[in-house]
C-alpha cells in the first residue's frame, strides 16, 4: 500500500506541477475539548456544501427560503423583542435575567435553524461565547414562543 500511495502522491505531483507532500497545507488541527464546540464543528461541516450550493436538500429548505428572504440577525432580534415587550440594547447586553435568557434562547435557535448563521457569529452579536450560544440553542428550541414566532417571521 505504501508503494502505491507513493507512486500516486509522485505521479499527482507531476501531473499538477506541484512540489511538498500531496496534502502539505491543506489541513490544519484545532482542538475540540467542550462539547458545545464539537456540536458547532458537526453543524458547520454538514452545512458548509449547502451554504456554498452545492447540494440542495429537503430537510434544509426552510432555512434556505429565510435566507433568500434576505432576513438578517437584526430583524430577528427586533421582531423577538417586540413580541416579548423587551428593548433590543438589553438584548444584546450581558445579563443573567430571566426575561433576557429567554429572548437570548429564542434568538439563537431561530439565527441557526432559520438564517443558518453560526454560533461564533451569533455570540458577536450578542455578546455571548460560542458555546453559550449552543446551550441558549438547544433552550431556545423547546420554547413554545419559538413556533408563534417563526410563523409571524417566516409566514408558516
Amino acid at each position: 500500500m505504501r508503494r502505491l500511495l507513493t507512486g500516486y502522491a509522485i505521479s499527482f505531483s507531476k501531473r499538477h506541477k506541484r512540489y511538498g507532500h500531496l496534502f502539505q497545507n491543506r489541513y490544519k488541527l484545532f482542538l475540540c475539548e467542550e462539547d458545545p464546540y464539537l456540536l458547532e464543528l458537526v453543524r458547520y461541516i454538514h452545512l458548509s456544501p449547502l451554504r456554498a450550493g452545492i447540494v440542495s436538500d429537503e430537510p434544509y429548505e426552510r432555512r434556505t427560503d429565510a435566507v433568500a428572504k434576505g432576513m438578517s440577525i437584526d430583524q430577528v432580534i427586533t421582531t423577538v423583542a417586540e413580541y416579548l415587550d423587551l428593548d433590543v440594547e438589553s438584548i444584546e447586553k450581558k445579563g443573567t435575567k430571566r426575561s433576557i435568557a429567554l429572548t437570548q434562547s429564542i434568538i439563537c435557535a431561530l439565527a441557526v435553524d432559520r438564517l443558518m448563521l453560526t454560533g461564533v457569529d451569533i455570540a458577536r452579536k450578542l455578546n455571548l461565547t460560542p458555546s453559550g450560544v449552543s446551550r441558549l440553542v438547544a433552550r431556545g428550541r423547546g420554547e413554545l414562543a419559538l413556533h408563534e414566532l417563526e410563523e409571524t417571521l417566516f409566514g408558516e
